[in-house]
């Protein structure tokens, strides 16, 4: 018997899950035992089941220019091999049995073990507590509403200054950071001229050194489109 890809894992996993199925396919069609032989023929028909299935969840894969299987890859794969899901709901309620839903489920509220509910109402008030909440169409059997202050906020309105000292500083204050403002923007301005003018006197004098000093900067650059003009052989030109 050759070597299996899915059943030999380092950890065993695979296989152990593998023979619980069989043995629970066996038990739900009537079988009580069975023979390893069986057991092993049952395993290499699941692998090579499991085989096309995985073959055909990766054409899907390809079809739609997918790097990985989708979900959407694994249905196509079980409708084309008429593979259901609805017996799977029947098989679980046959292992684990119905489930069964109480009528009445009772909630431990945490903050009954540190403070009593009469205590809250009476520091929360007729107002906060929420029994003026609740309507008459309301069942009796309904939990009560939560206090309000657990999802409403209390507005605050700021109170607008009137006094006339007041009003005469705060404006004075504003006038002051206004005139720091604009200071700050003439001081900025001044730097960046002087920087500017500080450029273009390092240039002339470079290029006064240079021994263009009868030539102007803007007329020397007129027209030049090589950068390695400055190294051409100069030539004087007769008149006619």
């Amino acid at each position: 018997m050759g070597t299996s890809w899915f059943l030999d894992s380092p950890t065993g996993t695979n296989s152990l899950l593998v023979d619980r199925s069989i043995f629970s396919i066996l038990q739900s069609t009537g079988y009580d035992s069975a023979t390893p032989a069986a057991v092993d023929h049952l395993r290499i028909y699941f692998e090579a089941y499991l085989k096309s299935l995985a073959s055909d969840i990766l054409h899907f894969t390809h079809a739609k220019r997918h790097r990985k299987p989708m979900l959407a890859d694994v249905a196509l794969s079980f409708i084309c091999n008429r593979i259901g899901t609805g017996g799977l709901e029947t098989e679980l309620e046959r292992l684990t049995g119905p489930l069964s839903i109480p009528e009445t489920i009772s909630v431990e509220s945490s903050v009954d073990a540190f403070l009593p509910s009469a205590e809250i109402d009476r520091l929360l008030g007729s107002s906060l507590d929420g029994t003026s909440d609740r309507q008459k169409f309301i069942p009796t059997h309904m939990p009560q509403f939560p206090a309000k202050h657990t999802y409403l906020s209390t507005p605050v309105y700021s109170k607008r200054q009137t006094a006339p000292r007041f009003i005469r500083e705060k404006a004075t204050e504003q006038a002051r950071l206004a005139e720091e403002a604009l200071r700050k923007f003439l001081v900025a301005d001044k730097l960046e001229e002087d920087l500017t003018l500080g450029k273009d006197k390092a240039f002339e004098t470079a290029w006064k050194e240079m021994g263009f000093e009868d030539e102007k900067v803007s007329d020397a650059f007129m027209g030049c489109a090589n950068s390695e003009k400055q190294y051409w052989r100069r030539r004087k030109h007769v008149g006619v």
